[in-house]
């Protein structure tokens, strides 16, 4: 019995962290990676055509700044690569907790809920220490208490 929550445990952080990253990576890829085009009716000037979010959009390219363009390119189809494998590996991960009765959804919730929660405490200590800056002899107040205070002396 003592396995199988561990197993549980192991697949539901596995699968967190996968779908954490694969949601980084989405927020990064606002547009698609795009190509070099070569226009003009006799000397030919490079463009950098993307699509973002469904329009066709072309920007010039200085000559100089090229060959970051093209490292800028790969680099981002490497990253929709990373994107794919990602998603393929929490359809995956959804599949396996689905085998061990774990809902993936809960999980996500679970993770959202607990980061509500740091984020919370972090503003309340942030508070305290605003109210702690503002008392007399304020560098002092260093030491925090179980109920968020800041105080002089530690007992």
């Amino acid at each position: 019995m003592e396995e199988i929550r561990v197993a549980r445990e192991q697949l539901s952080a596995s699968f967190l962290d996968a779908y954490l990253r694969f949601q980084k990576l989405n927020e990064e890829l606002n547009h698609s990676a795009g190509t070099i085009v070569w226009k003009g009716p006799k000397k030919q000037y490079p463009y950098w055509q993307f699509y973002d979010h469904g329009k066709q959009i072309q920007k010039y390219i200085h000559k100089s700044g090229l060959e970051a363009v093209r490292q800028l390119i790969e680099k981002r189809k490497a990253q929709f690569r990373k994107r794919s494998i990602l998603r393929g590996f929490i359809s995956d991960m959804k599949r396996a907790l689905r085998a061990i009765r774990v809902n993936w959804q809960e999980v996500i919730a679970k993770y959202e809920e607990a980061q509500k929660r740091r984020e919370t405490e972090a503003a309340a200590r942030a508070a305290a220490k605003k109210v702690a800056e503002s008392k007399r002899y304020a560098d002092q107040y260093k030491h925090l208490t179980d109920k968020g205070d800041y105080v002089a002396v530690k007992r």
